[in-house]
């Protein structure tokens, strides 16, 4: 039996608290010299809010291309120092990805069988990796082998082969994934193996609905609903505890009436059987019959002939889920590939672009584990490196802009920040974070990461301080 705790809800419940910050602080003074930033900022990291906080922080002119111009250090405060950085992980992982396959890199998910004409032997469908595969995919393939005349499968397989690293990261608390997603990390991965659970508010005081998006996939599972409806004014919260083995999901929390529904997303442990029933029922709907059922890590025979290659979007798309949207399945999953390609592959990556292995210790791809200490210096020379990349502007984009989109869309609105901003954000118990790139109107592109580490305080509550640092460097002016 394994059980734990977490909470999982749709980006847009976390949206109705992520507020335009700009808004609740003042804006700094205007004009800036280089020389003075120190004395802008350490009122900012001193303030009360931050007496049991650690910062550490990089700020440097940004390298451009075919300059010989070394980056100048603008600020510099504990930046050789370990810290955790949560999603700001996320850089390493899909900065990496960009150099390893490139940006016209499609994950394949392939059919392959025995047998001719209507009636087959076996077919088989292998996973090569791709963590945007859903069910629709998958009726897109049973179409496709109809196209061809298939009618009759004795034996309906799937193929996943082992990954590097196990599916579950034994290093993830789970306990610190109150606002995240996470579920196993298979090659072959359908839905980012998970049940979503539709949560709808009632009638004042009543109990949430709950009902699976798919009740077929949900027959066996058994749901105690101790949640409620609240008014308009109330607090929102939801979470759930998960019982796998014995298919057991506790649901807790309220939303308030007339909101929107919003979506539980809970992960299977074992997603293989799902994977098979949902290809056999895609099968099944174009009239395809399907005699008997099996999964192999690795095939016992030869692979047979090739059917049908899906292909899934190309990387950048995933590049700019797995940042704008901080998410850990679409993280964890290119962790993996990478790896898969020979092991250390990641260190290598990082050493030609001249980061020390010494900077950065990374246990896995998201930033969810406690385990992850990075530099802010790491970071800022893995950011400067994307800038002398021929995949500069596919990175840059992947990134959140402020005020515009992604986990950054509500963050600097109404400021100087608004649009000039691409950076990674990265929040957990006791950290926040945020590194990329700003353009300040009146002087050079600068790159930054600004991490605070701070007990257990809620990550939210220090953004703050770091979105004052941030206007402070859009302040910037070239001076005598």
């Amino acid at each position: 039996m394994f059980s734990y705790r977490f909470s999982s809800v749709s980006k847009g419940f976390w949206a109705k608290f992520l507020l335009p910050l700009g808004l609740f602080f003042p804006a700094p003074a205007l004009g800036l010299c280089p020389a003075n930033l120190s004395t802008a900022i350490e009122p900012i990291i001193t303030a009360a809010d931050y007496t049991q906080g650690r910062w550490g922080i990089v700020i440097q002119t940004l390298k451009q291309p075919n300059s010989p111009q070394a980056p100048v250090t603008l600020y510099q405060r504990d930046g050789d120092k370990y810290f955790l950085v949560a999603s700001n992980v996320k850089l390493f992982t899909t900065a990496a990805a960009l150099q390893q396959f490139g940006p016209q890199y499609r994950i394949q998910t392939q059919v392959f069988g025995i047998g001719q004409g209507a009636n087959w032997d076996w077919i088989r469908l292998v996973g090569n990796g791709d963590p945007t595969l859903t069910t629709g995919e998958l009726q897109k393939i049973a179409q496709g082998l109809w196209q061809q005349g298939i009618r009759k499968i004795d034996t309906l397989e799937i193929t996943s082969l082992p990954f590097p690293d196990p599916p579950l990261n034994p290093t993830w608390a789970l306990e610190d994934t109150s606002a995240g997603y996470i579920a196993p990390i298979t090659r072959l991965a359908l839905n980012r193996n998970a049940l979503p659970l539709v949560v709808t508010p009632q009638q004042l005081g009543a109990p949430l609905r709950l009902a699976w998006e798919s009740p077929a996939l949900g027959q066996g599972w058994t749901i105690s609903n101790q949640t409620r409806t609240v008014a308009a004014t109330a607090p929102e919260s939801l979470e759930t505890n998960v019982v796998q083995g014995a298919q057991t999901i506790q649901v807790i929390g309220q939303l308030r009436v007339g909101s929107e529904p919003e979506t539980l997303d809970i992960p299977l442990l074992d997603p293989y059987p799902t994977i098979l029933s949902q290809w056999r029922a895609a099968l099944a709907e174009v009239g395809i019959q399907v005699q008997q059922l099996q999964f192999q890590h690795s095939p016992n025979r030869p692979m047979g002939q090739p059917l049908f290659s899906l292909a899934s979007p190309p990387l950048p798309d995933i590049l700019n889920q797995t940042n704008q949207t901080s998410d850990n399945f679409y993280a964890e999953t290119l962790k993996q590939l990478i790896g898969a390609v020979q092991p250390g592959q990641m260190g290598r990556i990082l050493g030609a672009w001249g980061i020390s292995s010494q900077s950065y210790e990374l246990v896995d791809g998201s930033g969810l584990s406690r385990q992850n200490w990075v530099t802010p210096q790491a970071l800022v020379e893995l950011l400067q490196a994307q800038r002398l990349s021929p995949n500069w502007l596919t990175f840059q984009n992947s990134l959140p802009q402020a005020g515009v989109n992604g986990t950054l869309r509500r963050r600097f609105l109404n400021t100087p920040a608004q649009g000039k901003v691409w950076a990674k954000t990265g929040t957990l118990r006791g950290v926040s974070a945020l590194s990329g790139y700003a353009e300040p109107a009146n002087f050079a592109p600068v790159v930054f990461s600004i991490v605070i580490n701070q007990g257990q305080q809620d990550g939210a509550a220090l953004r703050p301080g770091i979105d004052r640092i941030v206007l402070e460097l859009m302040n910037l002016q070239t001076c005598p």
